[in-house]
């Protein structure tokens, strides 16, 4: 999970995507001069790159201050994840009673119960499927 998040915070938050789509849409602009001979197709370009990239500078600001938010919130609950040798994942609470962990045989286990909306979702799939299997049978 840790690895994923930090990917996900790589590809999408770093400082220097502004950067490369400003020299990538510098470069598609001069190779557009180049090969066209046309200024106004290479001036499209270059303000397309320089679009590109201030939205990339804005979606990589308001996605980090997500992730702060996140984090912090995270650190008010006291919920912390565990190595633990039985568990590929484990949350834990501030008094260190375990929330939610996976087992190395892939198995979930909810010691505190499944949560409200994860549960709602399960009983729908229930239905549904018990909804399908009566349709077949008749």
């Amino acid at each position: 999970m840790k690895y994923m998040k930090d990917f996900f915070y790589r590809c999408f938050c770093s400082k220097y995507t502004p950067g490369c789509l400003l020299v990538l849409s510098l470069t598609v602009s001069f190779i557009c001069y180049w090969m066209e001979r046309n200024l106004s197709l290479s001036i499209t370009q270059f303000v397309i790159g320089l679009v590109l990239g201030l939205q990339s500078a804005l979606e990589s600001k308001r996605m980090h201050s997500k992730v702060e938010k996140l984090t912090k919130r995270i650190d008010e609950t006291g919920a912390k994840l565990v190595d633990n040798p039985e568990y590929v994942y484990s949350l834990v609470d501030s008094v260190e009673h375990v929330l939610f962990s996976i087992d190395y045989e892939g198995c979930v286990d909810w010691q505190k119960g499944i949560p409200k909306p994860i549960k709602l979702e399960l009983d729908s799939i229930k239905r549904d499927i018990a909804n399908i299997k009566k349709n077949m049978g008749s």
